[in-house]
């Protein structure tokens, strides 16, 4: 990431060390423990007070969100990957906007041009510059397949039921995921998260992004 983007720094931001140790070996020159540590904070002692250029946020919290523009430099840019629900606001000073120049936009998929940029990321990956076999943490040969299936879905299962024991229950609002649905009983009684409350969950505790299935 470093080498093509050109950025001499780059600060990951994440509430598990075991994540930011990934971060380093796939670019990051600095990390910075949420969980612990305010992250505007320490972006701001680890840019001489500046900030940053660019700041992505990929949960979709407001919490987070509104970190990532507060990190900004002078003309920076934050940008939100993550899929917030229909009822997130941030909220945010506008004298940033303007005398700042600060800028805060989204992006759908990375703003892709698939022609192009599939082309480019497999010439990336052939050449090394992309690290994608480091994400994988097992692999199944076609004959497994089923067994994968059943390890994928035990381990869902025990991340949603960790979940669940944290999450105020309310009978009449939706699980935001698939899966999470069959968590949905207590004393015997069907029961459902509320969204919001699963999803600020789900990201404080495990750093997930939760979507609209």
């Amino acid at each position: 990431i470093r080498d093509r983007s050109g950025a001499k720094t780059i600060i990951a931001v994440d509430r598990h060390s075991s994540r930011l140790d990934d971060a380093l070996t796939f670019g990051a020159t600095h990390t910075i423990n949420a969980s612990d540590t305010d992250p505007v904070v320490a972006i701001r002692e680890l840019t001489g007070g500046l900030g940053v250029d660019y700041a992505f946020e990929a949960i979709g919290l407001s919490a987070t969100i509104q970190q990532a523009y507060n990190s900004l430099a002078k003309r920076g840019i934050a940008m939100t990957l993550g899929i917030a629900s229909a009822t997130t606001e941030v909220t945010i000073s506008p004298v940033g906007l303007v005398y700042e120049e600060r800028v805060l936009t989204g992006s759908l998929y990375g703003s892709s041009v698939p022609k192009t940029d599939i082309p480019m990321m497999i010439d990336l990956y052939t050449n090394g510059s992309l690290k994608l076999d480091e994400l994988l943490s097992r692999t199944y040969p076609i004959e497994e397949i089923n067994g994968a299936r059943e390890v994928s879905e035990v381990t869902v299962e025990s991340l949603f039921a960790g979940l669940a024991e944290q999450v105020p229950f309310t009978a009449h609002e939706r699980f935001v995921t698939r899966g999470a649905q069959r968590l949905g009983k207590r004393d015997g009684i069907a029961v459902l998260a509320s969204e919001r409350d699963f999803r600020e969950v789900a990201s404080r505790e495990h750093g997930l992004s939760l979507i609209h299935i």
